[in-house]
Protein backbone atom coordinates (compact mmCIF):
# COMPACT_ATOMS: atom_id res chain seq x y z
CA UNK A 1 0.00 0.00 0.00
CA UNK A 2 2.88 2.39 0.76
CA UNK A 3 4.31 1.84 -2.70
CA UNK A 4 0.94 2.58 -4.31
CA UNK A 5 0.30 5.75 -2.31
CA UNK A 6 3.85 6.92 -3.01
CA UNK A 7 3.31 6.48 -6.75
CA UNK A 8 0.05 8.42 -6.52
CA UNK A 9 1.69 11.17 -4.48
CA UNK A 10 4.58 11.48 -6.93
CA UNK A 11 2.24 11.45 -9.94
CA UNK A 12 0.11 14.21 -8.45
CA UNK A 13 3.20 16.24 -7.50
CA UNK A 14 4.45 16.04 -11.08
CA UNK A 15 0.97 16.93 -12.35
CA UNK A 16 0.84 20.01 -10.10
CA UNK A 17 4.30 21.04 -11.29
CA UNK A 18 3.22 20.70 -14.92
CA UNK A 19 0.05 22.70 -14.23
CA UNK A 20 2.06 25.47 -12.55
CA UNK A 21 4.52 25.43 -15.47
CA UNK A 22 1.79 25.64 -18.12
CA UNK A 23 -0.76 27.82 -16.31
CA UNK A 24 1.39 29.68 -13.81
CA UNK A 25 1.05 33.04 -15.49
CA UNK A 26 -2.74 32.66 -15.73
CA UNK A 27 -2.90 31.67 -12.06
CA UNK A 28 -0.92 34.76 -11.09
CA UNK A 29 -3.15 36.96 -13.29
CA UNK A 30 -6.21 35.57 -11.48
CA UNK A 31 -4.89 36.87 -8.15
CA UNK A 32 -4.27 40.49 -9.12
CA UNK A 33 -4.67 42.98 -11.92
CA UNK A 34 -1.72 45.08 -10.71
CA UNK A 35 0.92 44.76 -13.43
CA UNK A 36 3.88 45.33 -11.09
CA UNK A 37 2.70 42.60 -8.69
CA UNK A 38 2.18 40.18 -11.57
CA UNK A 39 5.69 40.86 -12.86
CA UNK A 40 7.17 40.40 -9.40
CA UNK A 41 5.28 37.14 -8.86
CA UNK A 42 6.40 35.80 -12.25
CA UNK A 43 9.99 36.10 -11.04
CA UNK A 44 9.22 33.51 -8.36
CA UNK A 45 7.13 31.14 -10.47
CA UNK A 46 9.99 28.66 -10.93
CA UNK A 47 9.94 28.02 -7.16
CA UNK A 48 6.25 27.15 -7.33
CA UNK A 49 6.93 24.79 -10.22
CA UNK A 50 9.59 22.75 -8.38
CA UNK A 51 8.01 22.84 -4.92
CA UNK A 52 5.50 19.97 -5.34
CA UNK A 53 8.20 17.52 -6.47
CA UNK A 54 10.48 18.50 -3.58
CA UNK A 55 7.75 18.70 -0.92
CA UNK A 56 5.92 15.48 -1.81
CA UNK A 57 8.47 13.32 -0.02
CA UNK A 58 8.15 15.04 3.35
CA UNK A 59 4.35 14.93 3.19
CA UNK A 60 4.24 11.33 2.00
CA UNK A 61 6.53 10.17 4.78
CA UNK A 62 4.55 12.27 7.29
CA UNK A 63 1.50 10.22 6.39
CA UNK A 64 3.39 6.96 6.72
CA UNK A 65 4.87 7.82 10.12
CA UNK A 66 1.59 9.26 11.45
CA UNK A 67 -0.24 6.16 10.26
CA UNK A 68 2.28 3.98 12.07
CA UNK A 69 1.89 6.21 15.17
CA UNK A 70 5.64 6.80 15.22
CA UNK A 71 5.87 10.55 15.25
CA UNK A 72 9.11 10.77 17.25
CA UNK A 73 11.05 10.30 14.01
CA UNK A 74 9.08 13.19 12.54
CA UNK A 75 9.97 15.38 15.51
CA UNK A 76 13.69 14.64 15.27
CA UNK A 77 13.84 15.11 11.51
CA UNK A 78 11.86 18.34 11.87
CA UNK A 79 14.38 19.64 14.42
CA UNK A 80 17.28 18.73 12.11
CA UNK A 81 15.54 20.22 9.08
CA UNK A 82 14.81 23.42 10.99
CA UNK A 83 18.46 23.74 12.04
CA UNK A 84 19.57 23.39 8.41
CA UNK A 85 16.81 25.81 7.35
CA UNK A 86 17.98 28.40 9.89
CA UNK A 87 21.54 28.22 8.56
CA UNK A 88 20.26 28.40 4.98
CA UNK A 89 18.24 31.50 5.88
CA UNK A 90 21.27 33.19 7.39
CA UNK A 91 23.38 32.40 4.34
CA UNK A 92 20.92 32.73 1.45
CA UNK A 93 18.57 35.57 2.33
CA UNK A 94 21.22 38.30 2.71
CA UNK A 95 22.71 37.31 -0.63
CA UNK A 96 19.62 36.43 -2.68
CA UNK A 97 16.73 38.17 -0.91
CA UNK A 98 13.35 36.55 -1.43
CA UNK A 99 14.89 33.92 -3.72
CA UNK A 100 17.09 32.96 -0.77
CA UNK A 101 13.98 32.56 1.38
CA UNK A 102 12.40 30.29 -1.21
CA UNK A 103 15.66 28.34 -1.54
CA UNK A 104 15.85 27.89 2.22
CA UNK A 105 12.26 26.62 2.23
CA UNK A 106 13.11 24.08 -0.50
CA UNK A 107 16.11 22.95 1.54
CA UNK A 108 13.87 22.58 4.61
CA UNK A 109 11.33 20.46 2.74
CA UNK A 110 14.07 18.36 1.14
CA UNK A 111 15.75 17.77 4.51
CA UNK A 112 12.46 16.61 6.03
CA UNK A 113 11.88 14.19 3.17
CA UNK A 114 15.45 12.88 3.21
CA UNK A 115 15.45 12.53 7.00
CA UNK A 116 12.21 10.56 7.06
CA UNK A 117 13.33 8.46 4.08
CA UNK A 118 16.44 7.51 6.06
CA UNK A 119 14.22 6.54 9.03
CA UNK A 120 11.79 4.53 6.89
CA UNK A 121 13.82 1.27 6.79
CA UNK A 122 13.86 1.30 10.61
CA UNK A 123 10.08 1.75 10.58
CA UNK A 124 9.62 -1.19 8.22
CA UNK A 125 11.97 -3.45 10.20
CA UNK A 126 10.74 -2.58 13.66
CA UNK A 127 7.21 -1.25 13.51
CA UNK A 128 5.28 -2.53 10.54
CA UNK A 129 6.00 -6.22 11.10
CA UNK A 130 3.98 -8.64 13.25
CA UNK A 131 5.73 -7.70 16.50
CA UNK A 132 6.23 -3.95 16.82
CA UNK A 133 8.93 -2.85 19.25
CA UNK A 134 9.30 0.46 21.04
CA UNK A 135 12.57 2.32 20.62
CA UNK A 136 13.74 5.87 20.55
CA UNK A 137 13.99 8.71 23.01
Amino acid sequence: MVRLTTLWALALAVLYSVIFWIAGEAIIRSFTDIVEIRALAMGFLHWLIVMPVIAVWSYQFDGIFIGATKTAAMMWTMILAFAVYAVALLVLVPRFGNHGLWGAMMIFLAMRGIGLALCYPWLVRNQIGDTPREIGP
